[in-house]
């Protein structure tokens, strides 16, 4: 025969562990609720970095000009296709960078990849050195 022995506070003590296991589902369900609702949040605040600029995305950084804006650009890179010019793109961002993809145009099947836009020619001029010992990389000027 097996007998069991019963101290008070033992029963006592098992109750409120059992109490305290009922509860936290509770618990973890509040937590899964909050995390449910920074997601959310985060969502809505990514959505709210997408904007429209003329004909152009500004996505994280990362400017996607289709047309001619008649502006100049401190180009970085120019690329046969899409990808490889997001690569670059990632890259500059990486480096603290903006980041603009142009896309080809009629006369010229290639995305290039600019790190800064001028209104005049002289400006972008100026600041093209400065750009070229940060970067330590060829860069060139383009107007588009």
């Amino acid at each position: 025969m097996l007998g069991v022995i019963y101290n008070y506070d033992d029963i006592l003590l098992n109750k409120n562990i059992q109490t305290e296991l009922k509860e936290e589902p509770k618990r973890v369900n509040e937590i899964e609720e909050e995390v449910n609702s920074n997601v959310q949040s985060h969502q809505d605040d990514s959505t709210k970095n997408i904007t429209t600029k003329e004909d152009s995305v500004v996505f994280n950084s990362i400017t996607e000009i289709n047309h001619i804006t008649g502006n100049y650009y401190i180009i970085s890179g120019s690329f046969s296709n899409y990808n490889l010019s997001l690569n670059k793109a990632n890259n500059l961002m990486d480096k603290g960078f903006d980041a603009i993809i142009i896309f080809p145009v009629s006369y010229n099947n290639k995305y290039r990849v600019a790190i800064k836009k001028f209104n005049n020619v002289d400006e972008a001029k100026q600041n093209l050195p400065s750009y070229k010992k940060q970067l330590n990389d060829e860069l060139w000027i383009l107007k588009h």
